[in-house]
């Protein structure tokens, strides 16, 4: 029987009787194929990336050349920009992709990850058209699953009411997961409206927050950032319209009761002055859905 060989790293596989003496070379080269090979699809240092939001660098000491699944890991010196690329040895900059569960490879969105978090990165010679891209498999905070935006274009009721976020926008929305998913990065935006209403001076202001719905009621999440618009003095016509956004994170403890895969979401506000009107017109969010 002849010697035969692998079909992708071309090891030795020696036919029976052949190679006598030249075993040990032979193993102690497909040993070295094999070593190189590893080297080449992990690499087992975590360097602090350079360069601009937009245009990231990085110098890897175990990467001579950029292989199709050569996988590393690195600290972001800052928060990456929409659309950024990353240049590894001054190999080449390549568009820094995520999988996106709807539309496969995507850039990245701008604010998608944090200055200082330490993402797992792996090269996708196809990519990007053949040009090749860093697809984001992981991250520090966890793995990246999908990528939801939900609207939701249905005023609620203007109220007078000054109660600390009483007032709802017209309906929540669901953000839609899976049991292993561990967590949810909301991003929301609110188009509110302000009547001056019966208050003398005319000062008008309004305040909004998110609120989870945990199947009996919505809550106020802990996590929520607020948004404020404000003025002062309006004339007697002047109704203040305006957007106002915030963040929030959601967790296995947010999720709906009586449907545990899912997190429904609604923003509420109130008028903060005596006297105005306050309305939420219509809302959007984007949330980032994580595994550990």
């Amino acid at each position: 029987m002849a010697t035969t060989y692998t079909s992708l790293l071309n090891l030795a596989k020696p036919g029976i009787g052949e190679s006598r003496d030249a075993w040990g070379g032979l193993l102690n080269g497909d040993f070295d194929t094999i070593d190189t090979a590893i080297k080449n699809r992990r690499v087992d240092e975590t360097p602090v990336t350079g360069g601009t939001t937009s245009a990231f660098t990085v110098t890897l000491s175990q990467v001579p050349a950029l292989y199709d699944g050569l996988t590393f890991k690195v600290r972001l010196n800052a928060q990456p920009a929409a659309s950024a690329t990353l240049n590894v040895n001054g190999l080449g900059a390549k568009i820094i992709h995520y999988v996106h569960a709807v539309n496969g490879y995507s850039v990245l969105p701008n604010e998608l990850m944090l200055a200082g978090e330490i993402i797992e990165l792996s090269y996708y010679a196809a990519g990007n058209s053949g040009a090749g891209a860093f697809v984001v498999v992981s991250r520090a905070t966890g793995k990246i699953i999908d990528l939801q935006y939900i609207a939701e274009n249905t005023a609620g009721s203007a109220s007078a009411t000054t109660t600390p976020y009483a007032v709802a926008a017209g309906a929540g929305a669901s953000i839609l997961g899976r049991r292993d998913h561990s967590s949810a990065l909301v991003h929301w935006i609110a188009r509110i409206e302000i009547n001056p209403g019966t208050n003398t001076t005319k000062d008008v202001a309004g305040i909004c927050v998110m609120k989870y719905y945990d199947g009996s009621a919505y809550q106020i999440l802990s996590s929520s950032t607020t948004g404020e618009l404000l003025h002062t003095s309006l004339t007697d016509t002047t109704i203040l319209r305006g957007h106002v956004s915030g963040h929030c994170m959601l967790t296995t403890s947010h999720r709906r009761s009586d449907s545990p895969t899912i997190w429904t979401i609604r923003p509420y506000g109130y008028a903060e002055y005596s006297g105005n009107t306050f309305e939420i017109l219509s809302w959007s969010a984007q949330a980032i859905v994580y595994t550990p």
